[in-house]
C-alpha cells in the first residue's frame, strides 16, 4: 500500500538552486500548502532567500499558504516574474 503524497514543483531559480524540478513529500504532518512548502524549504536551505516572495498554486490554481492539501495534489512554487 502506498503512502499519501503530494508533489511540489519548483521552477526557475528554485529549480536551479535545489537541483531538481520536483519534490515528492509524504503527507505525514502536512495539512496545508504552506506546511508542504515549509518542508521543501527545510530540505533545501539554498531556497531560503526566496521564502517570502514565492506564490503557490495547488492543482494549477493559485492558492494561499493555509489552503488544505489532499493526497495526489500538485503544488507549484512560483517565483516573481519580471520583464517588459
Amino acid at each position: 500500500m502506498s503512502r499519501p503524497e503530494v508533489t511540489v514543483l519548483l521552477f526557475s531559480v528554485l529549480r536551479d538552486r535545489a537541483g531538481t524540478d520536483r519534490v515528492v513529500l509524504g503527507l505525514d504532518g502536512i495539512r496545508t500548502v504552506g506546511e508542504a512548502a515549509d518542508r521543501v524549504f527545510a530540505r533545501y536551505p539554498s531556497l531560503a532567500p526566496y521564502r517570502t516572495v514565492v506564490r503557490f498554486a495547488r492543482n494549477q490554481v493559485y492558492a494561499d499558504r493555509d489552503q488544505p492539501v489532499s493526497p495526489g495534489d500538485e503544488i507549484a512554487c512560483i517565483t516573481p516574474v519580471s520583464g517588459g
